[in-house]
């Protein structure tokens, strides 16, 4: 699926190779570029040294590539990306007092005066095209020859994609010119090995040479599936063939498929919660409150949440959740029955519809042969009763309860579904 135009990803910066900062830049505008079917041929990261910035951008030019470049904007003596673009050009970098001006008045927004710096940072390479910056000091420029171009954009995320998105893709999707139009979309899963996941799409799992490829990666709550054509219809809708596929995925998974697009679990719950008028409270223990952290990440979480007890001793599931000592004693803390009563306790004590409780063993210590690490109970609590159900989290402490956060939130998504 490769397209005649390509673009290779330049982030400058020593704190990118010495991996202080990560450069989540690239992959950011590696997925902004294959919408508009642009190849990215590769992401390059190079220090803050004149001549070695220079020397990429020429390889970049040699490949017939153009160039995106992140970072090295700014006013310290190791901010030489447009430096590096008007040396390559053979330009000369030139006052823009326009420019100048912006920044002095986003300077002064802060309290400060910098003049020193503001005249620095709005030395531009003659014949750029300006993007001033929005959310912070630093303007990004594009500097164009025939098909070629350079685009220097800020280092923080924060001030580069919105740079991007507002000034950066109209010039890309003009550039593009004829160039097929990437589609993708994404089905969200649940509850799902990638085996069993394979298993279940048969033929699907291996799209159409040529037509539709289908990936599937692990994502933070289970797997993703996406599907991606390349087409020369600009429209935004999917072409049939994807609309099929997606369709026979969903069918062949069920309501393993929790979200299209970029949903997330918790704001889907939200969705079920709000539609059937039900409210929320959780009772922790393993997790540490890490589920109600992911529930009130979903805006508007207030209309149905209504709070938690963290309950990571016996005495707090006791004067709390009022669990007897003699089912603590008779079972254990990490059991089906305790999570049963943890999940009662925290429905009547916040008064909810629905109460929902973890209690596991996130390790590295305090596993047995009878329950390793990682394994845990979950209890959910309505009206109608109360259902328990024992799950596992492998790998670290982290990742333990990162897993089991988003099993018993997947486990409360398909409890909502069949109500």
């Amino acid at each position: 699926m490769r397209t005649q135009k390509q673009i290779t990803i330049l982030g400058i910066g020593n704190e990118l190779l010495s991996g202080s900062v990560t450069n989540t830049n690239a992959t950011y505008l590696s997925s902004q570029l294959a919408r508009l079917g642009i190849l990215v041929d590769r992401h390059v990261v190079v220090p803050d040294e004149l001549d070695v910035i220079v020397s990429a951008i020429q390889e970049c030019r040699a490949r017939q590539s153009s160039v995106i470049t992140t970072g090295g904007l700014g006013p310290t003596a190791d901010d030489l990306s447009l430096e590096a673009v008007a040396r390559y050009l053979d330009v000369p970098l030139e006052p823009s007092p326009r420019t100048e001006a912006h920044i002095l008045k986003r300077i002064a927004n802060y309290n400060q005066r910098a003049s020193r710096a503001a005249a620095k940072m709005a030395q531009i390479p003659r014949g750029a095209l300006i993007l001033l910056n929005s959310l912070g000091t630093a303007p990004g420029v594009i500097c164009s020859q025939d098909e070629f171009f350079v685009a220097s954009l800020p280092g923080p995320p924060v001030e580069l994609q919105p740079m991007f998105e507002q000034k950066v893709l109209p010039f890309l999707a003009k550039w593009a010119g004829r160039s097929p139009c990437f589609l993708r979309t994404r089905l969200r899963t649940a509850g799902l090995a990638e085996p069993q996941v394979i298993r279940k799409l048969g033929r699907y799992a291996a799209g159409v040479p040529g037509k539709l490829g289908v990936g599937i990666y692990t994502s933070y709550n289970g797997l993703d599936i996406v599907l991606e054509a390349l087409t020369q219809s600009k429209s935004k809708r999917p072409p049939a063939l994807m609309r099929e596929y997606a369709q026979e995925i969903h069918r062949r998974l069920g309501p393993a498929v929790y979200a299209e697009a970029d949903g997330t679990l918790e704001a889907i719950i939200g969705q079920l919660l709000r539609k059937k008028g039900l409210s929320l409270s959780l009772a922790e223990s393993c997790t540490g409150g890490l589920i109600s952290k992911m529930i009130t990440d979903a805006p508007g979480a207030s209309d149905y949440y209504r709070g938690s007890i963290l309950a990571y001793s016996n005495g707090i599931k006791s004067s709390h959740l009022k669990i007897s000592e003699a089912l603590l004693r008779k079972h254990g803390a990490v059991s089906g029955p305790v999570a049963r009563a943890m999940a009662k306790g925290v429905r009547e004590s916040i008064n909810t519809e629905i109460g929902v409780s973890i209690t596991g063993i996130a390790g590295p210590t305090g596993g047995s042969a009878q329950k390793p690490v990682g394994t845990a109970f979950v209890g959910i609590a309505d009206s109608r009763g109360s259902r328990v159900h024992q799950i596992r989290g492998y790998g670290t402490r982290s990742t333990v309860r990162k897993g089991l956060a988003s099993k018993t939130l997947n486990l409360l998504r398909l409890h909502l579904l069949e109500r």
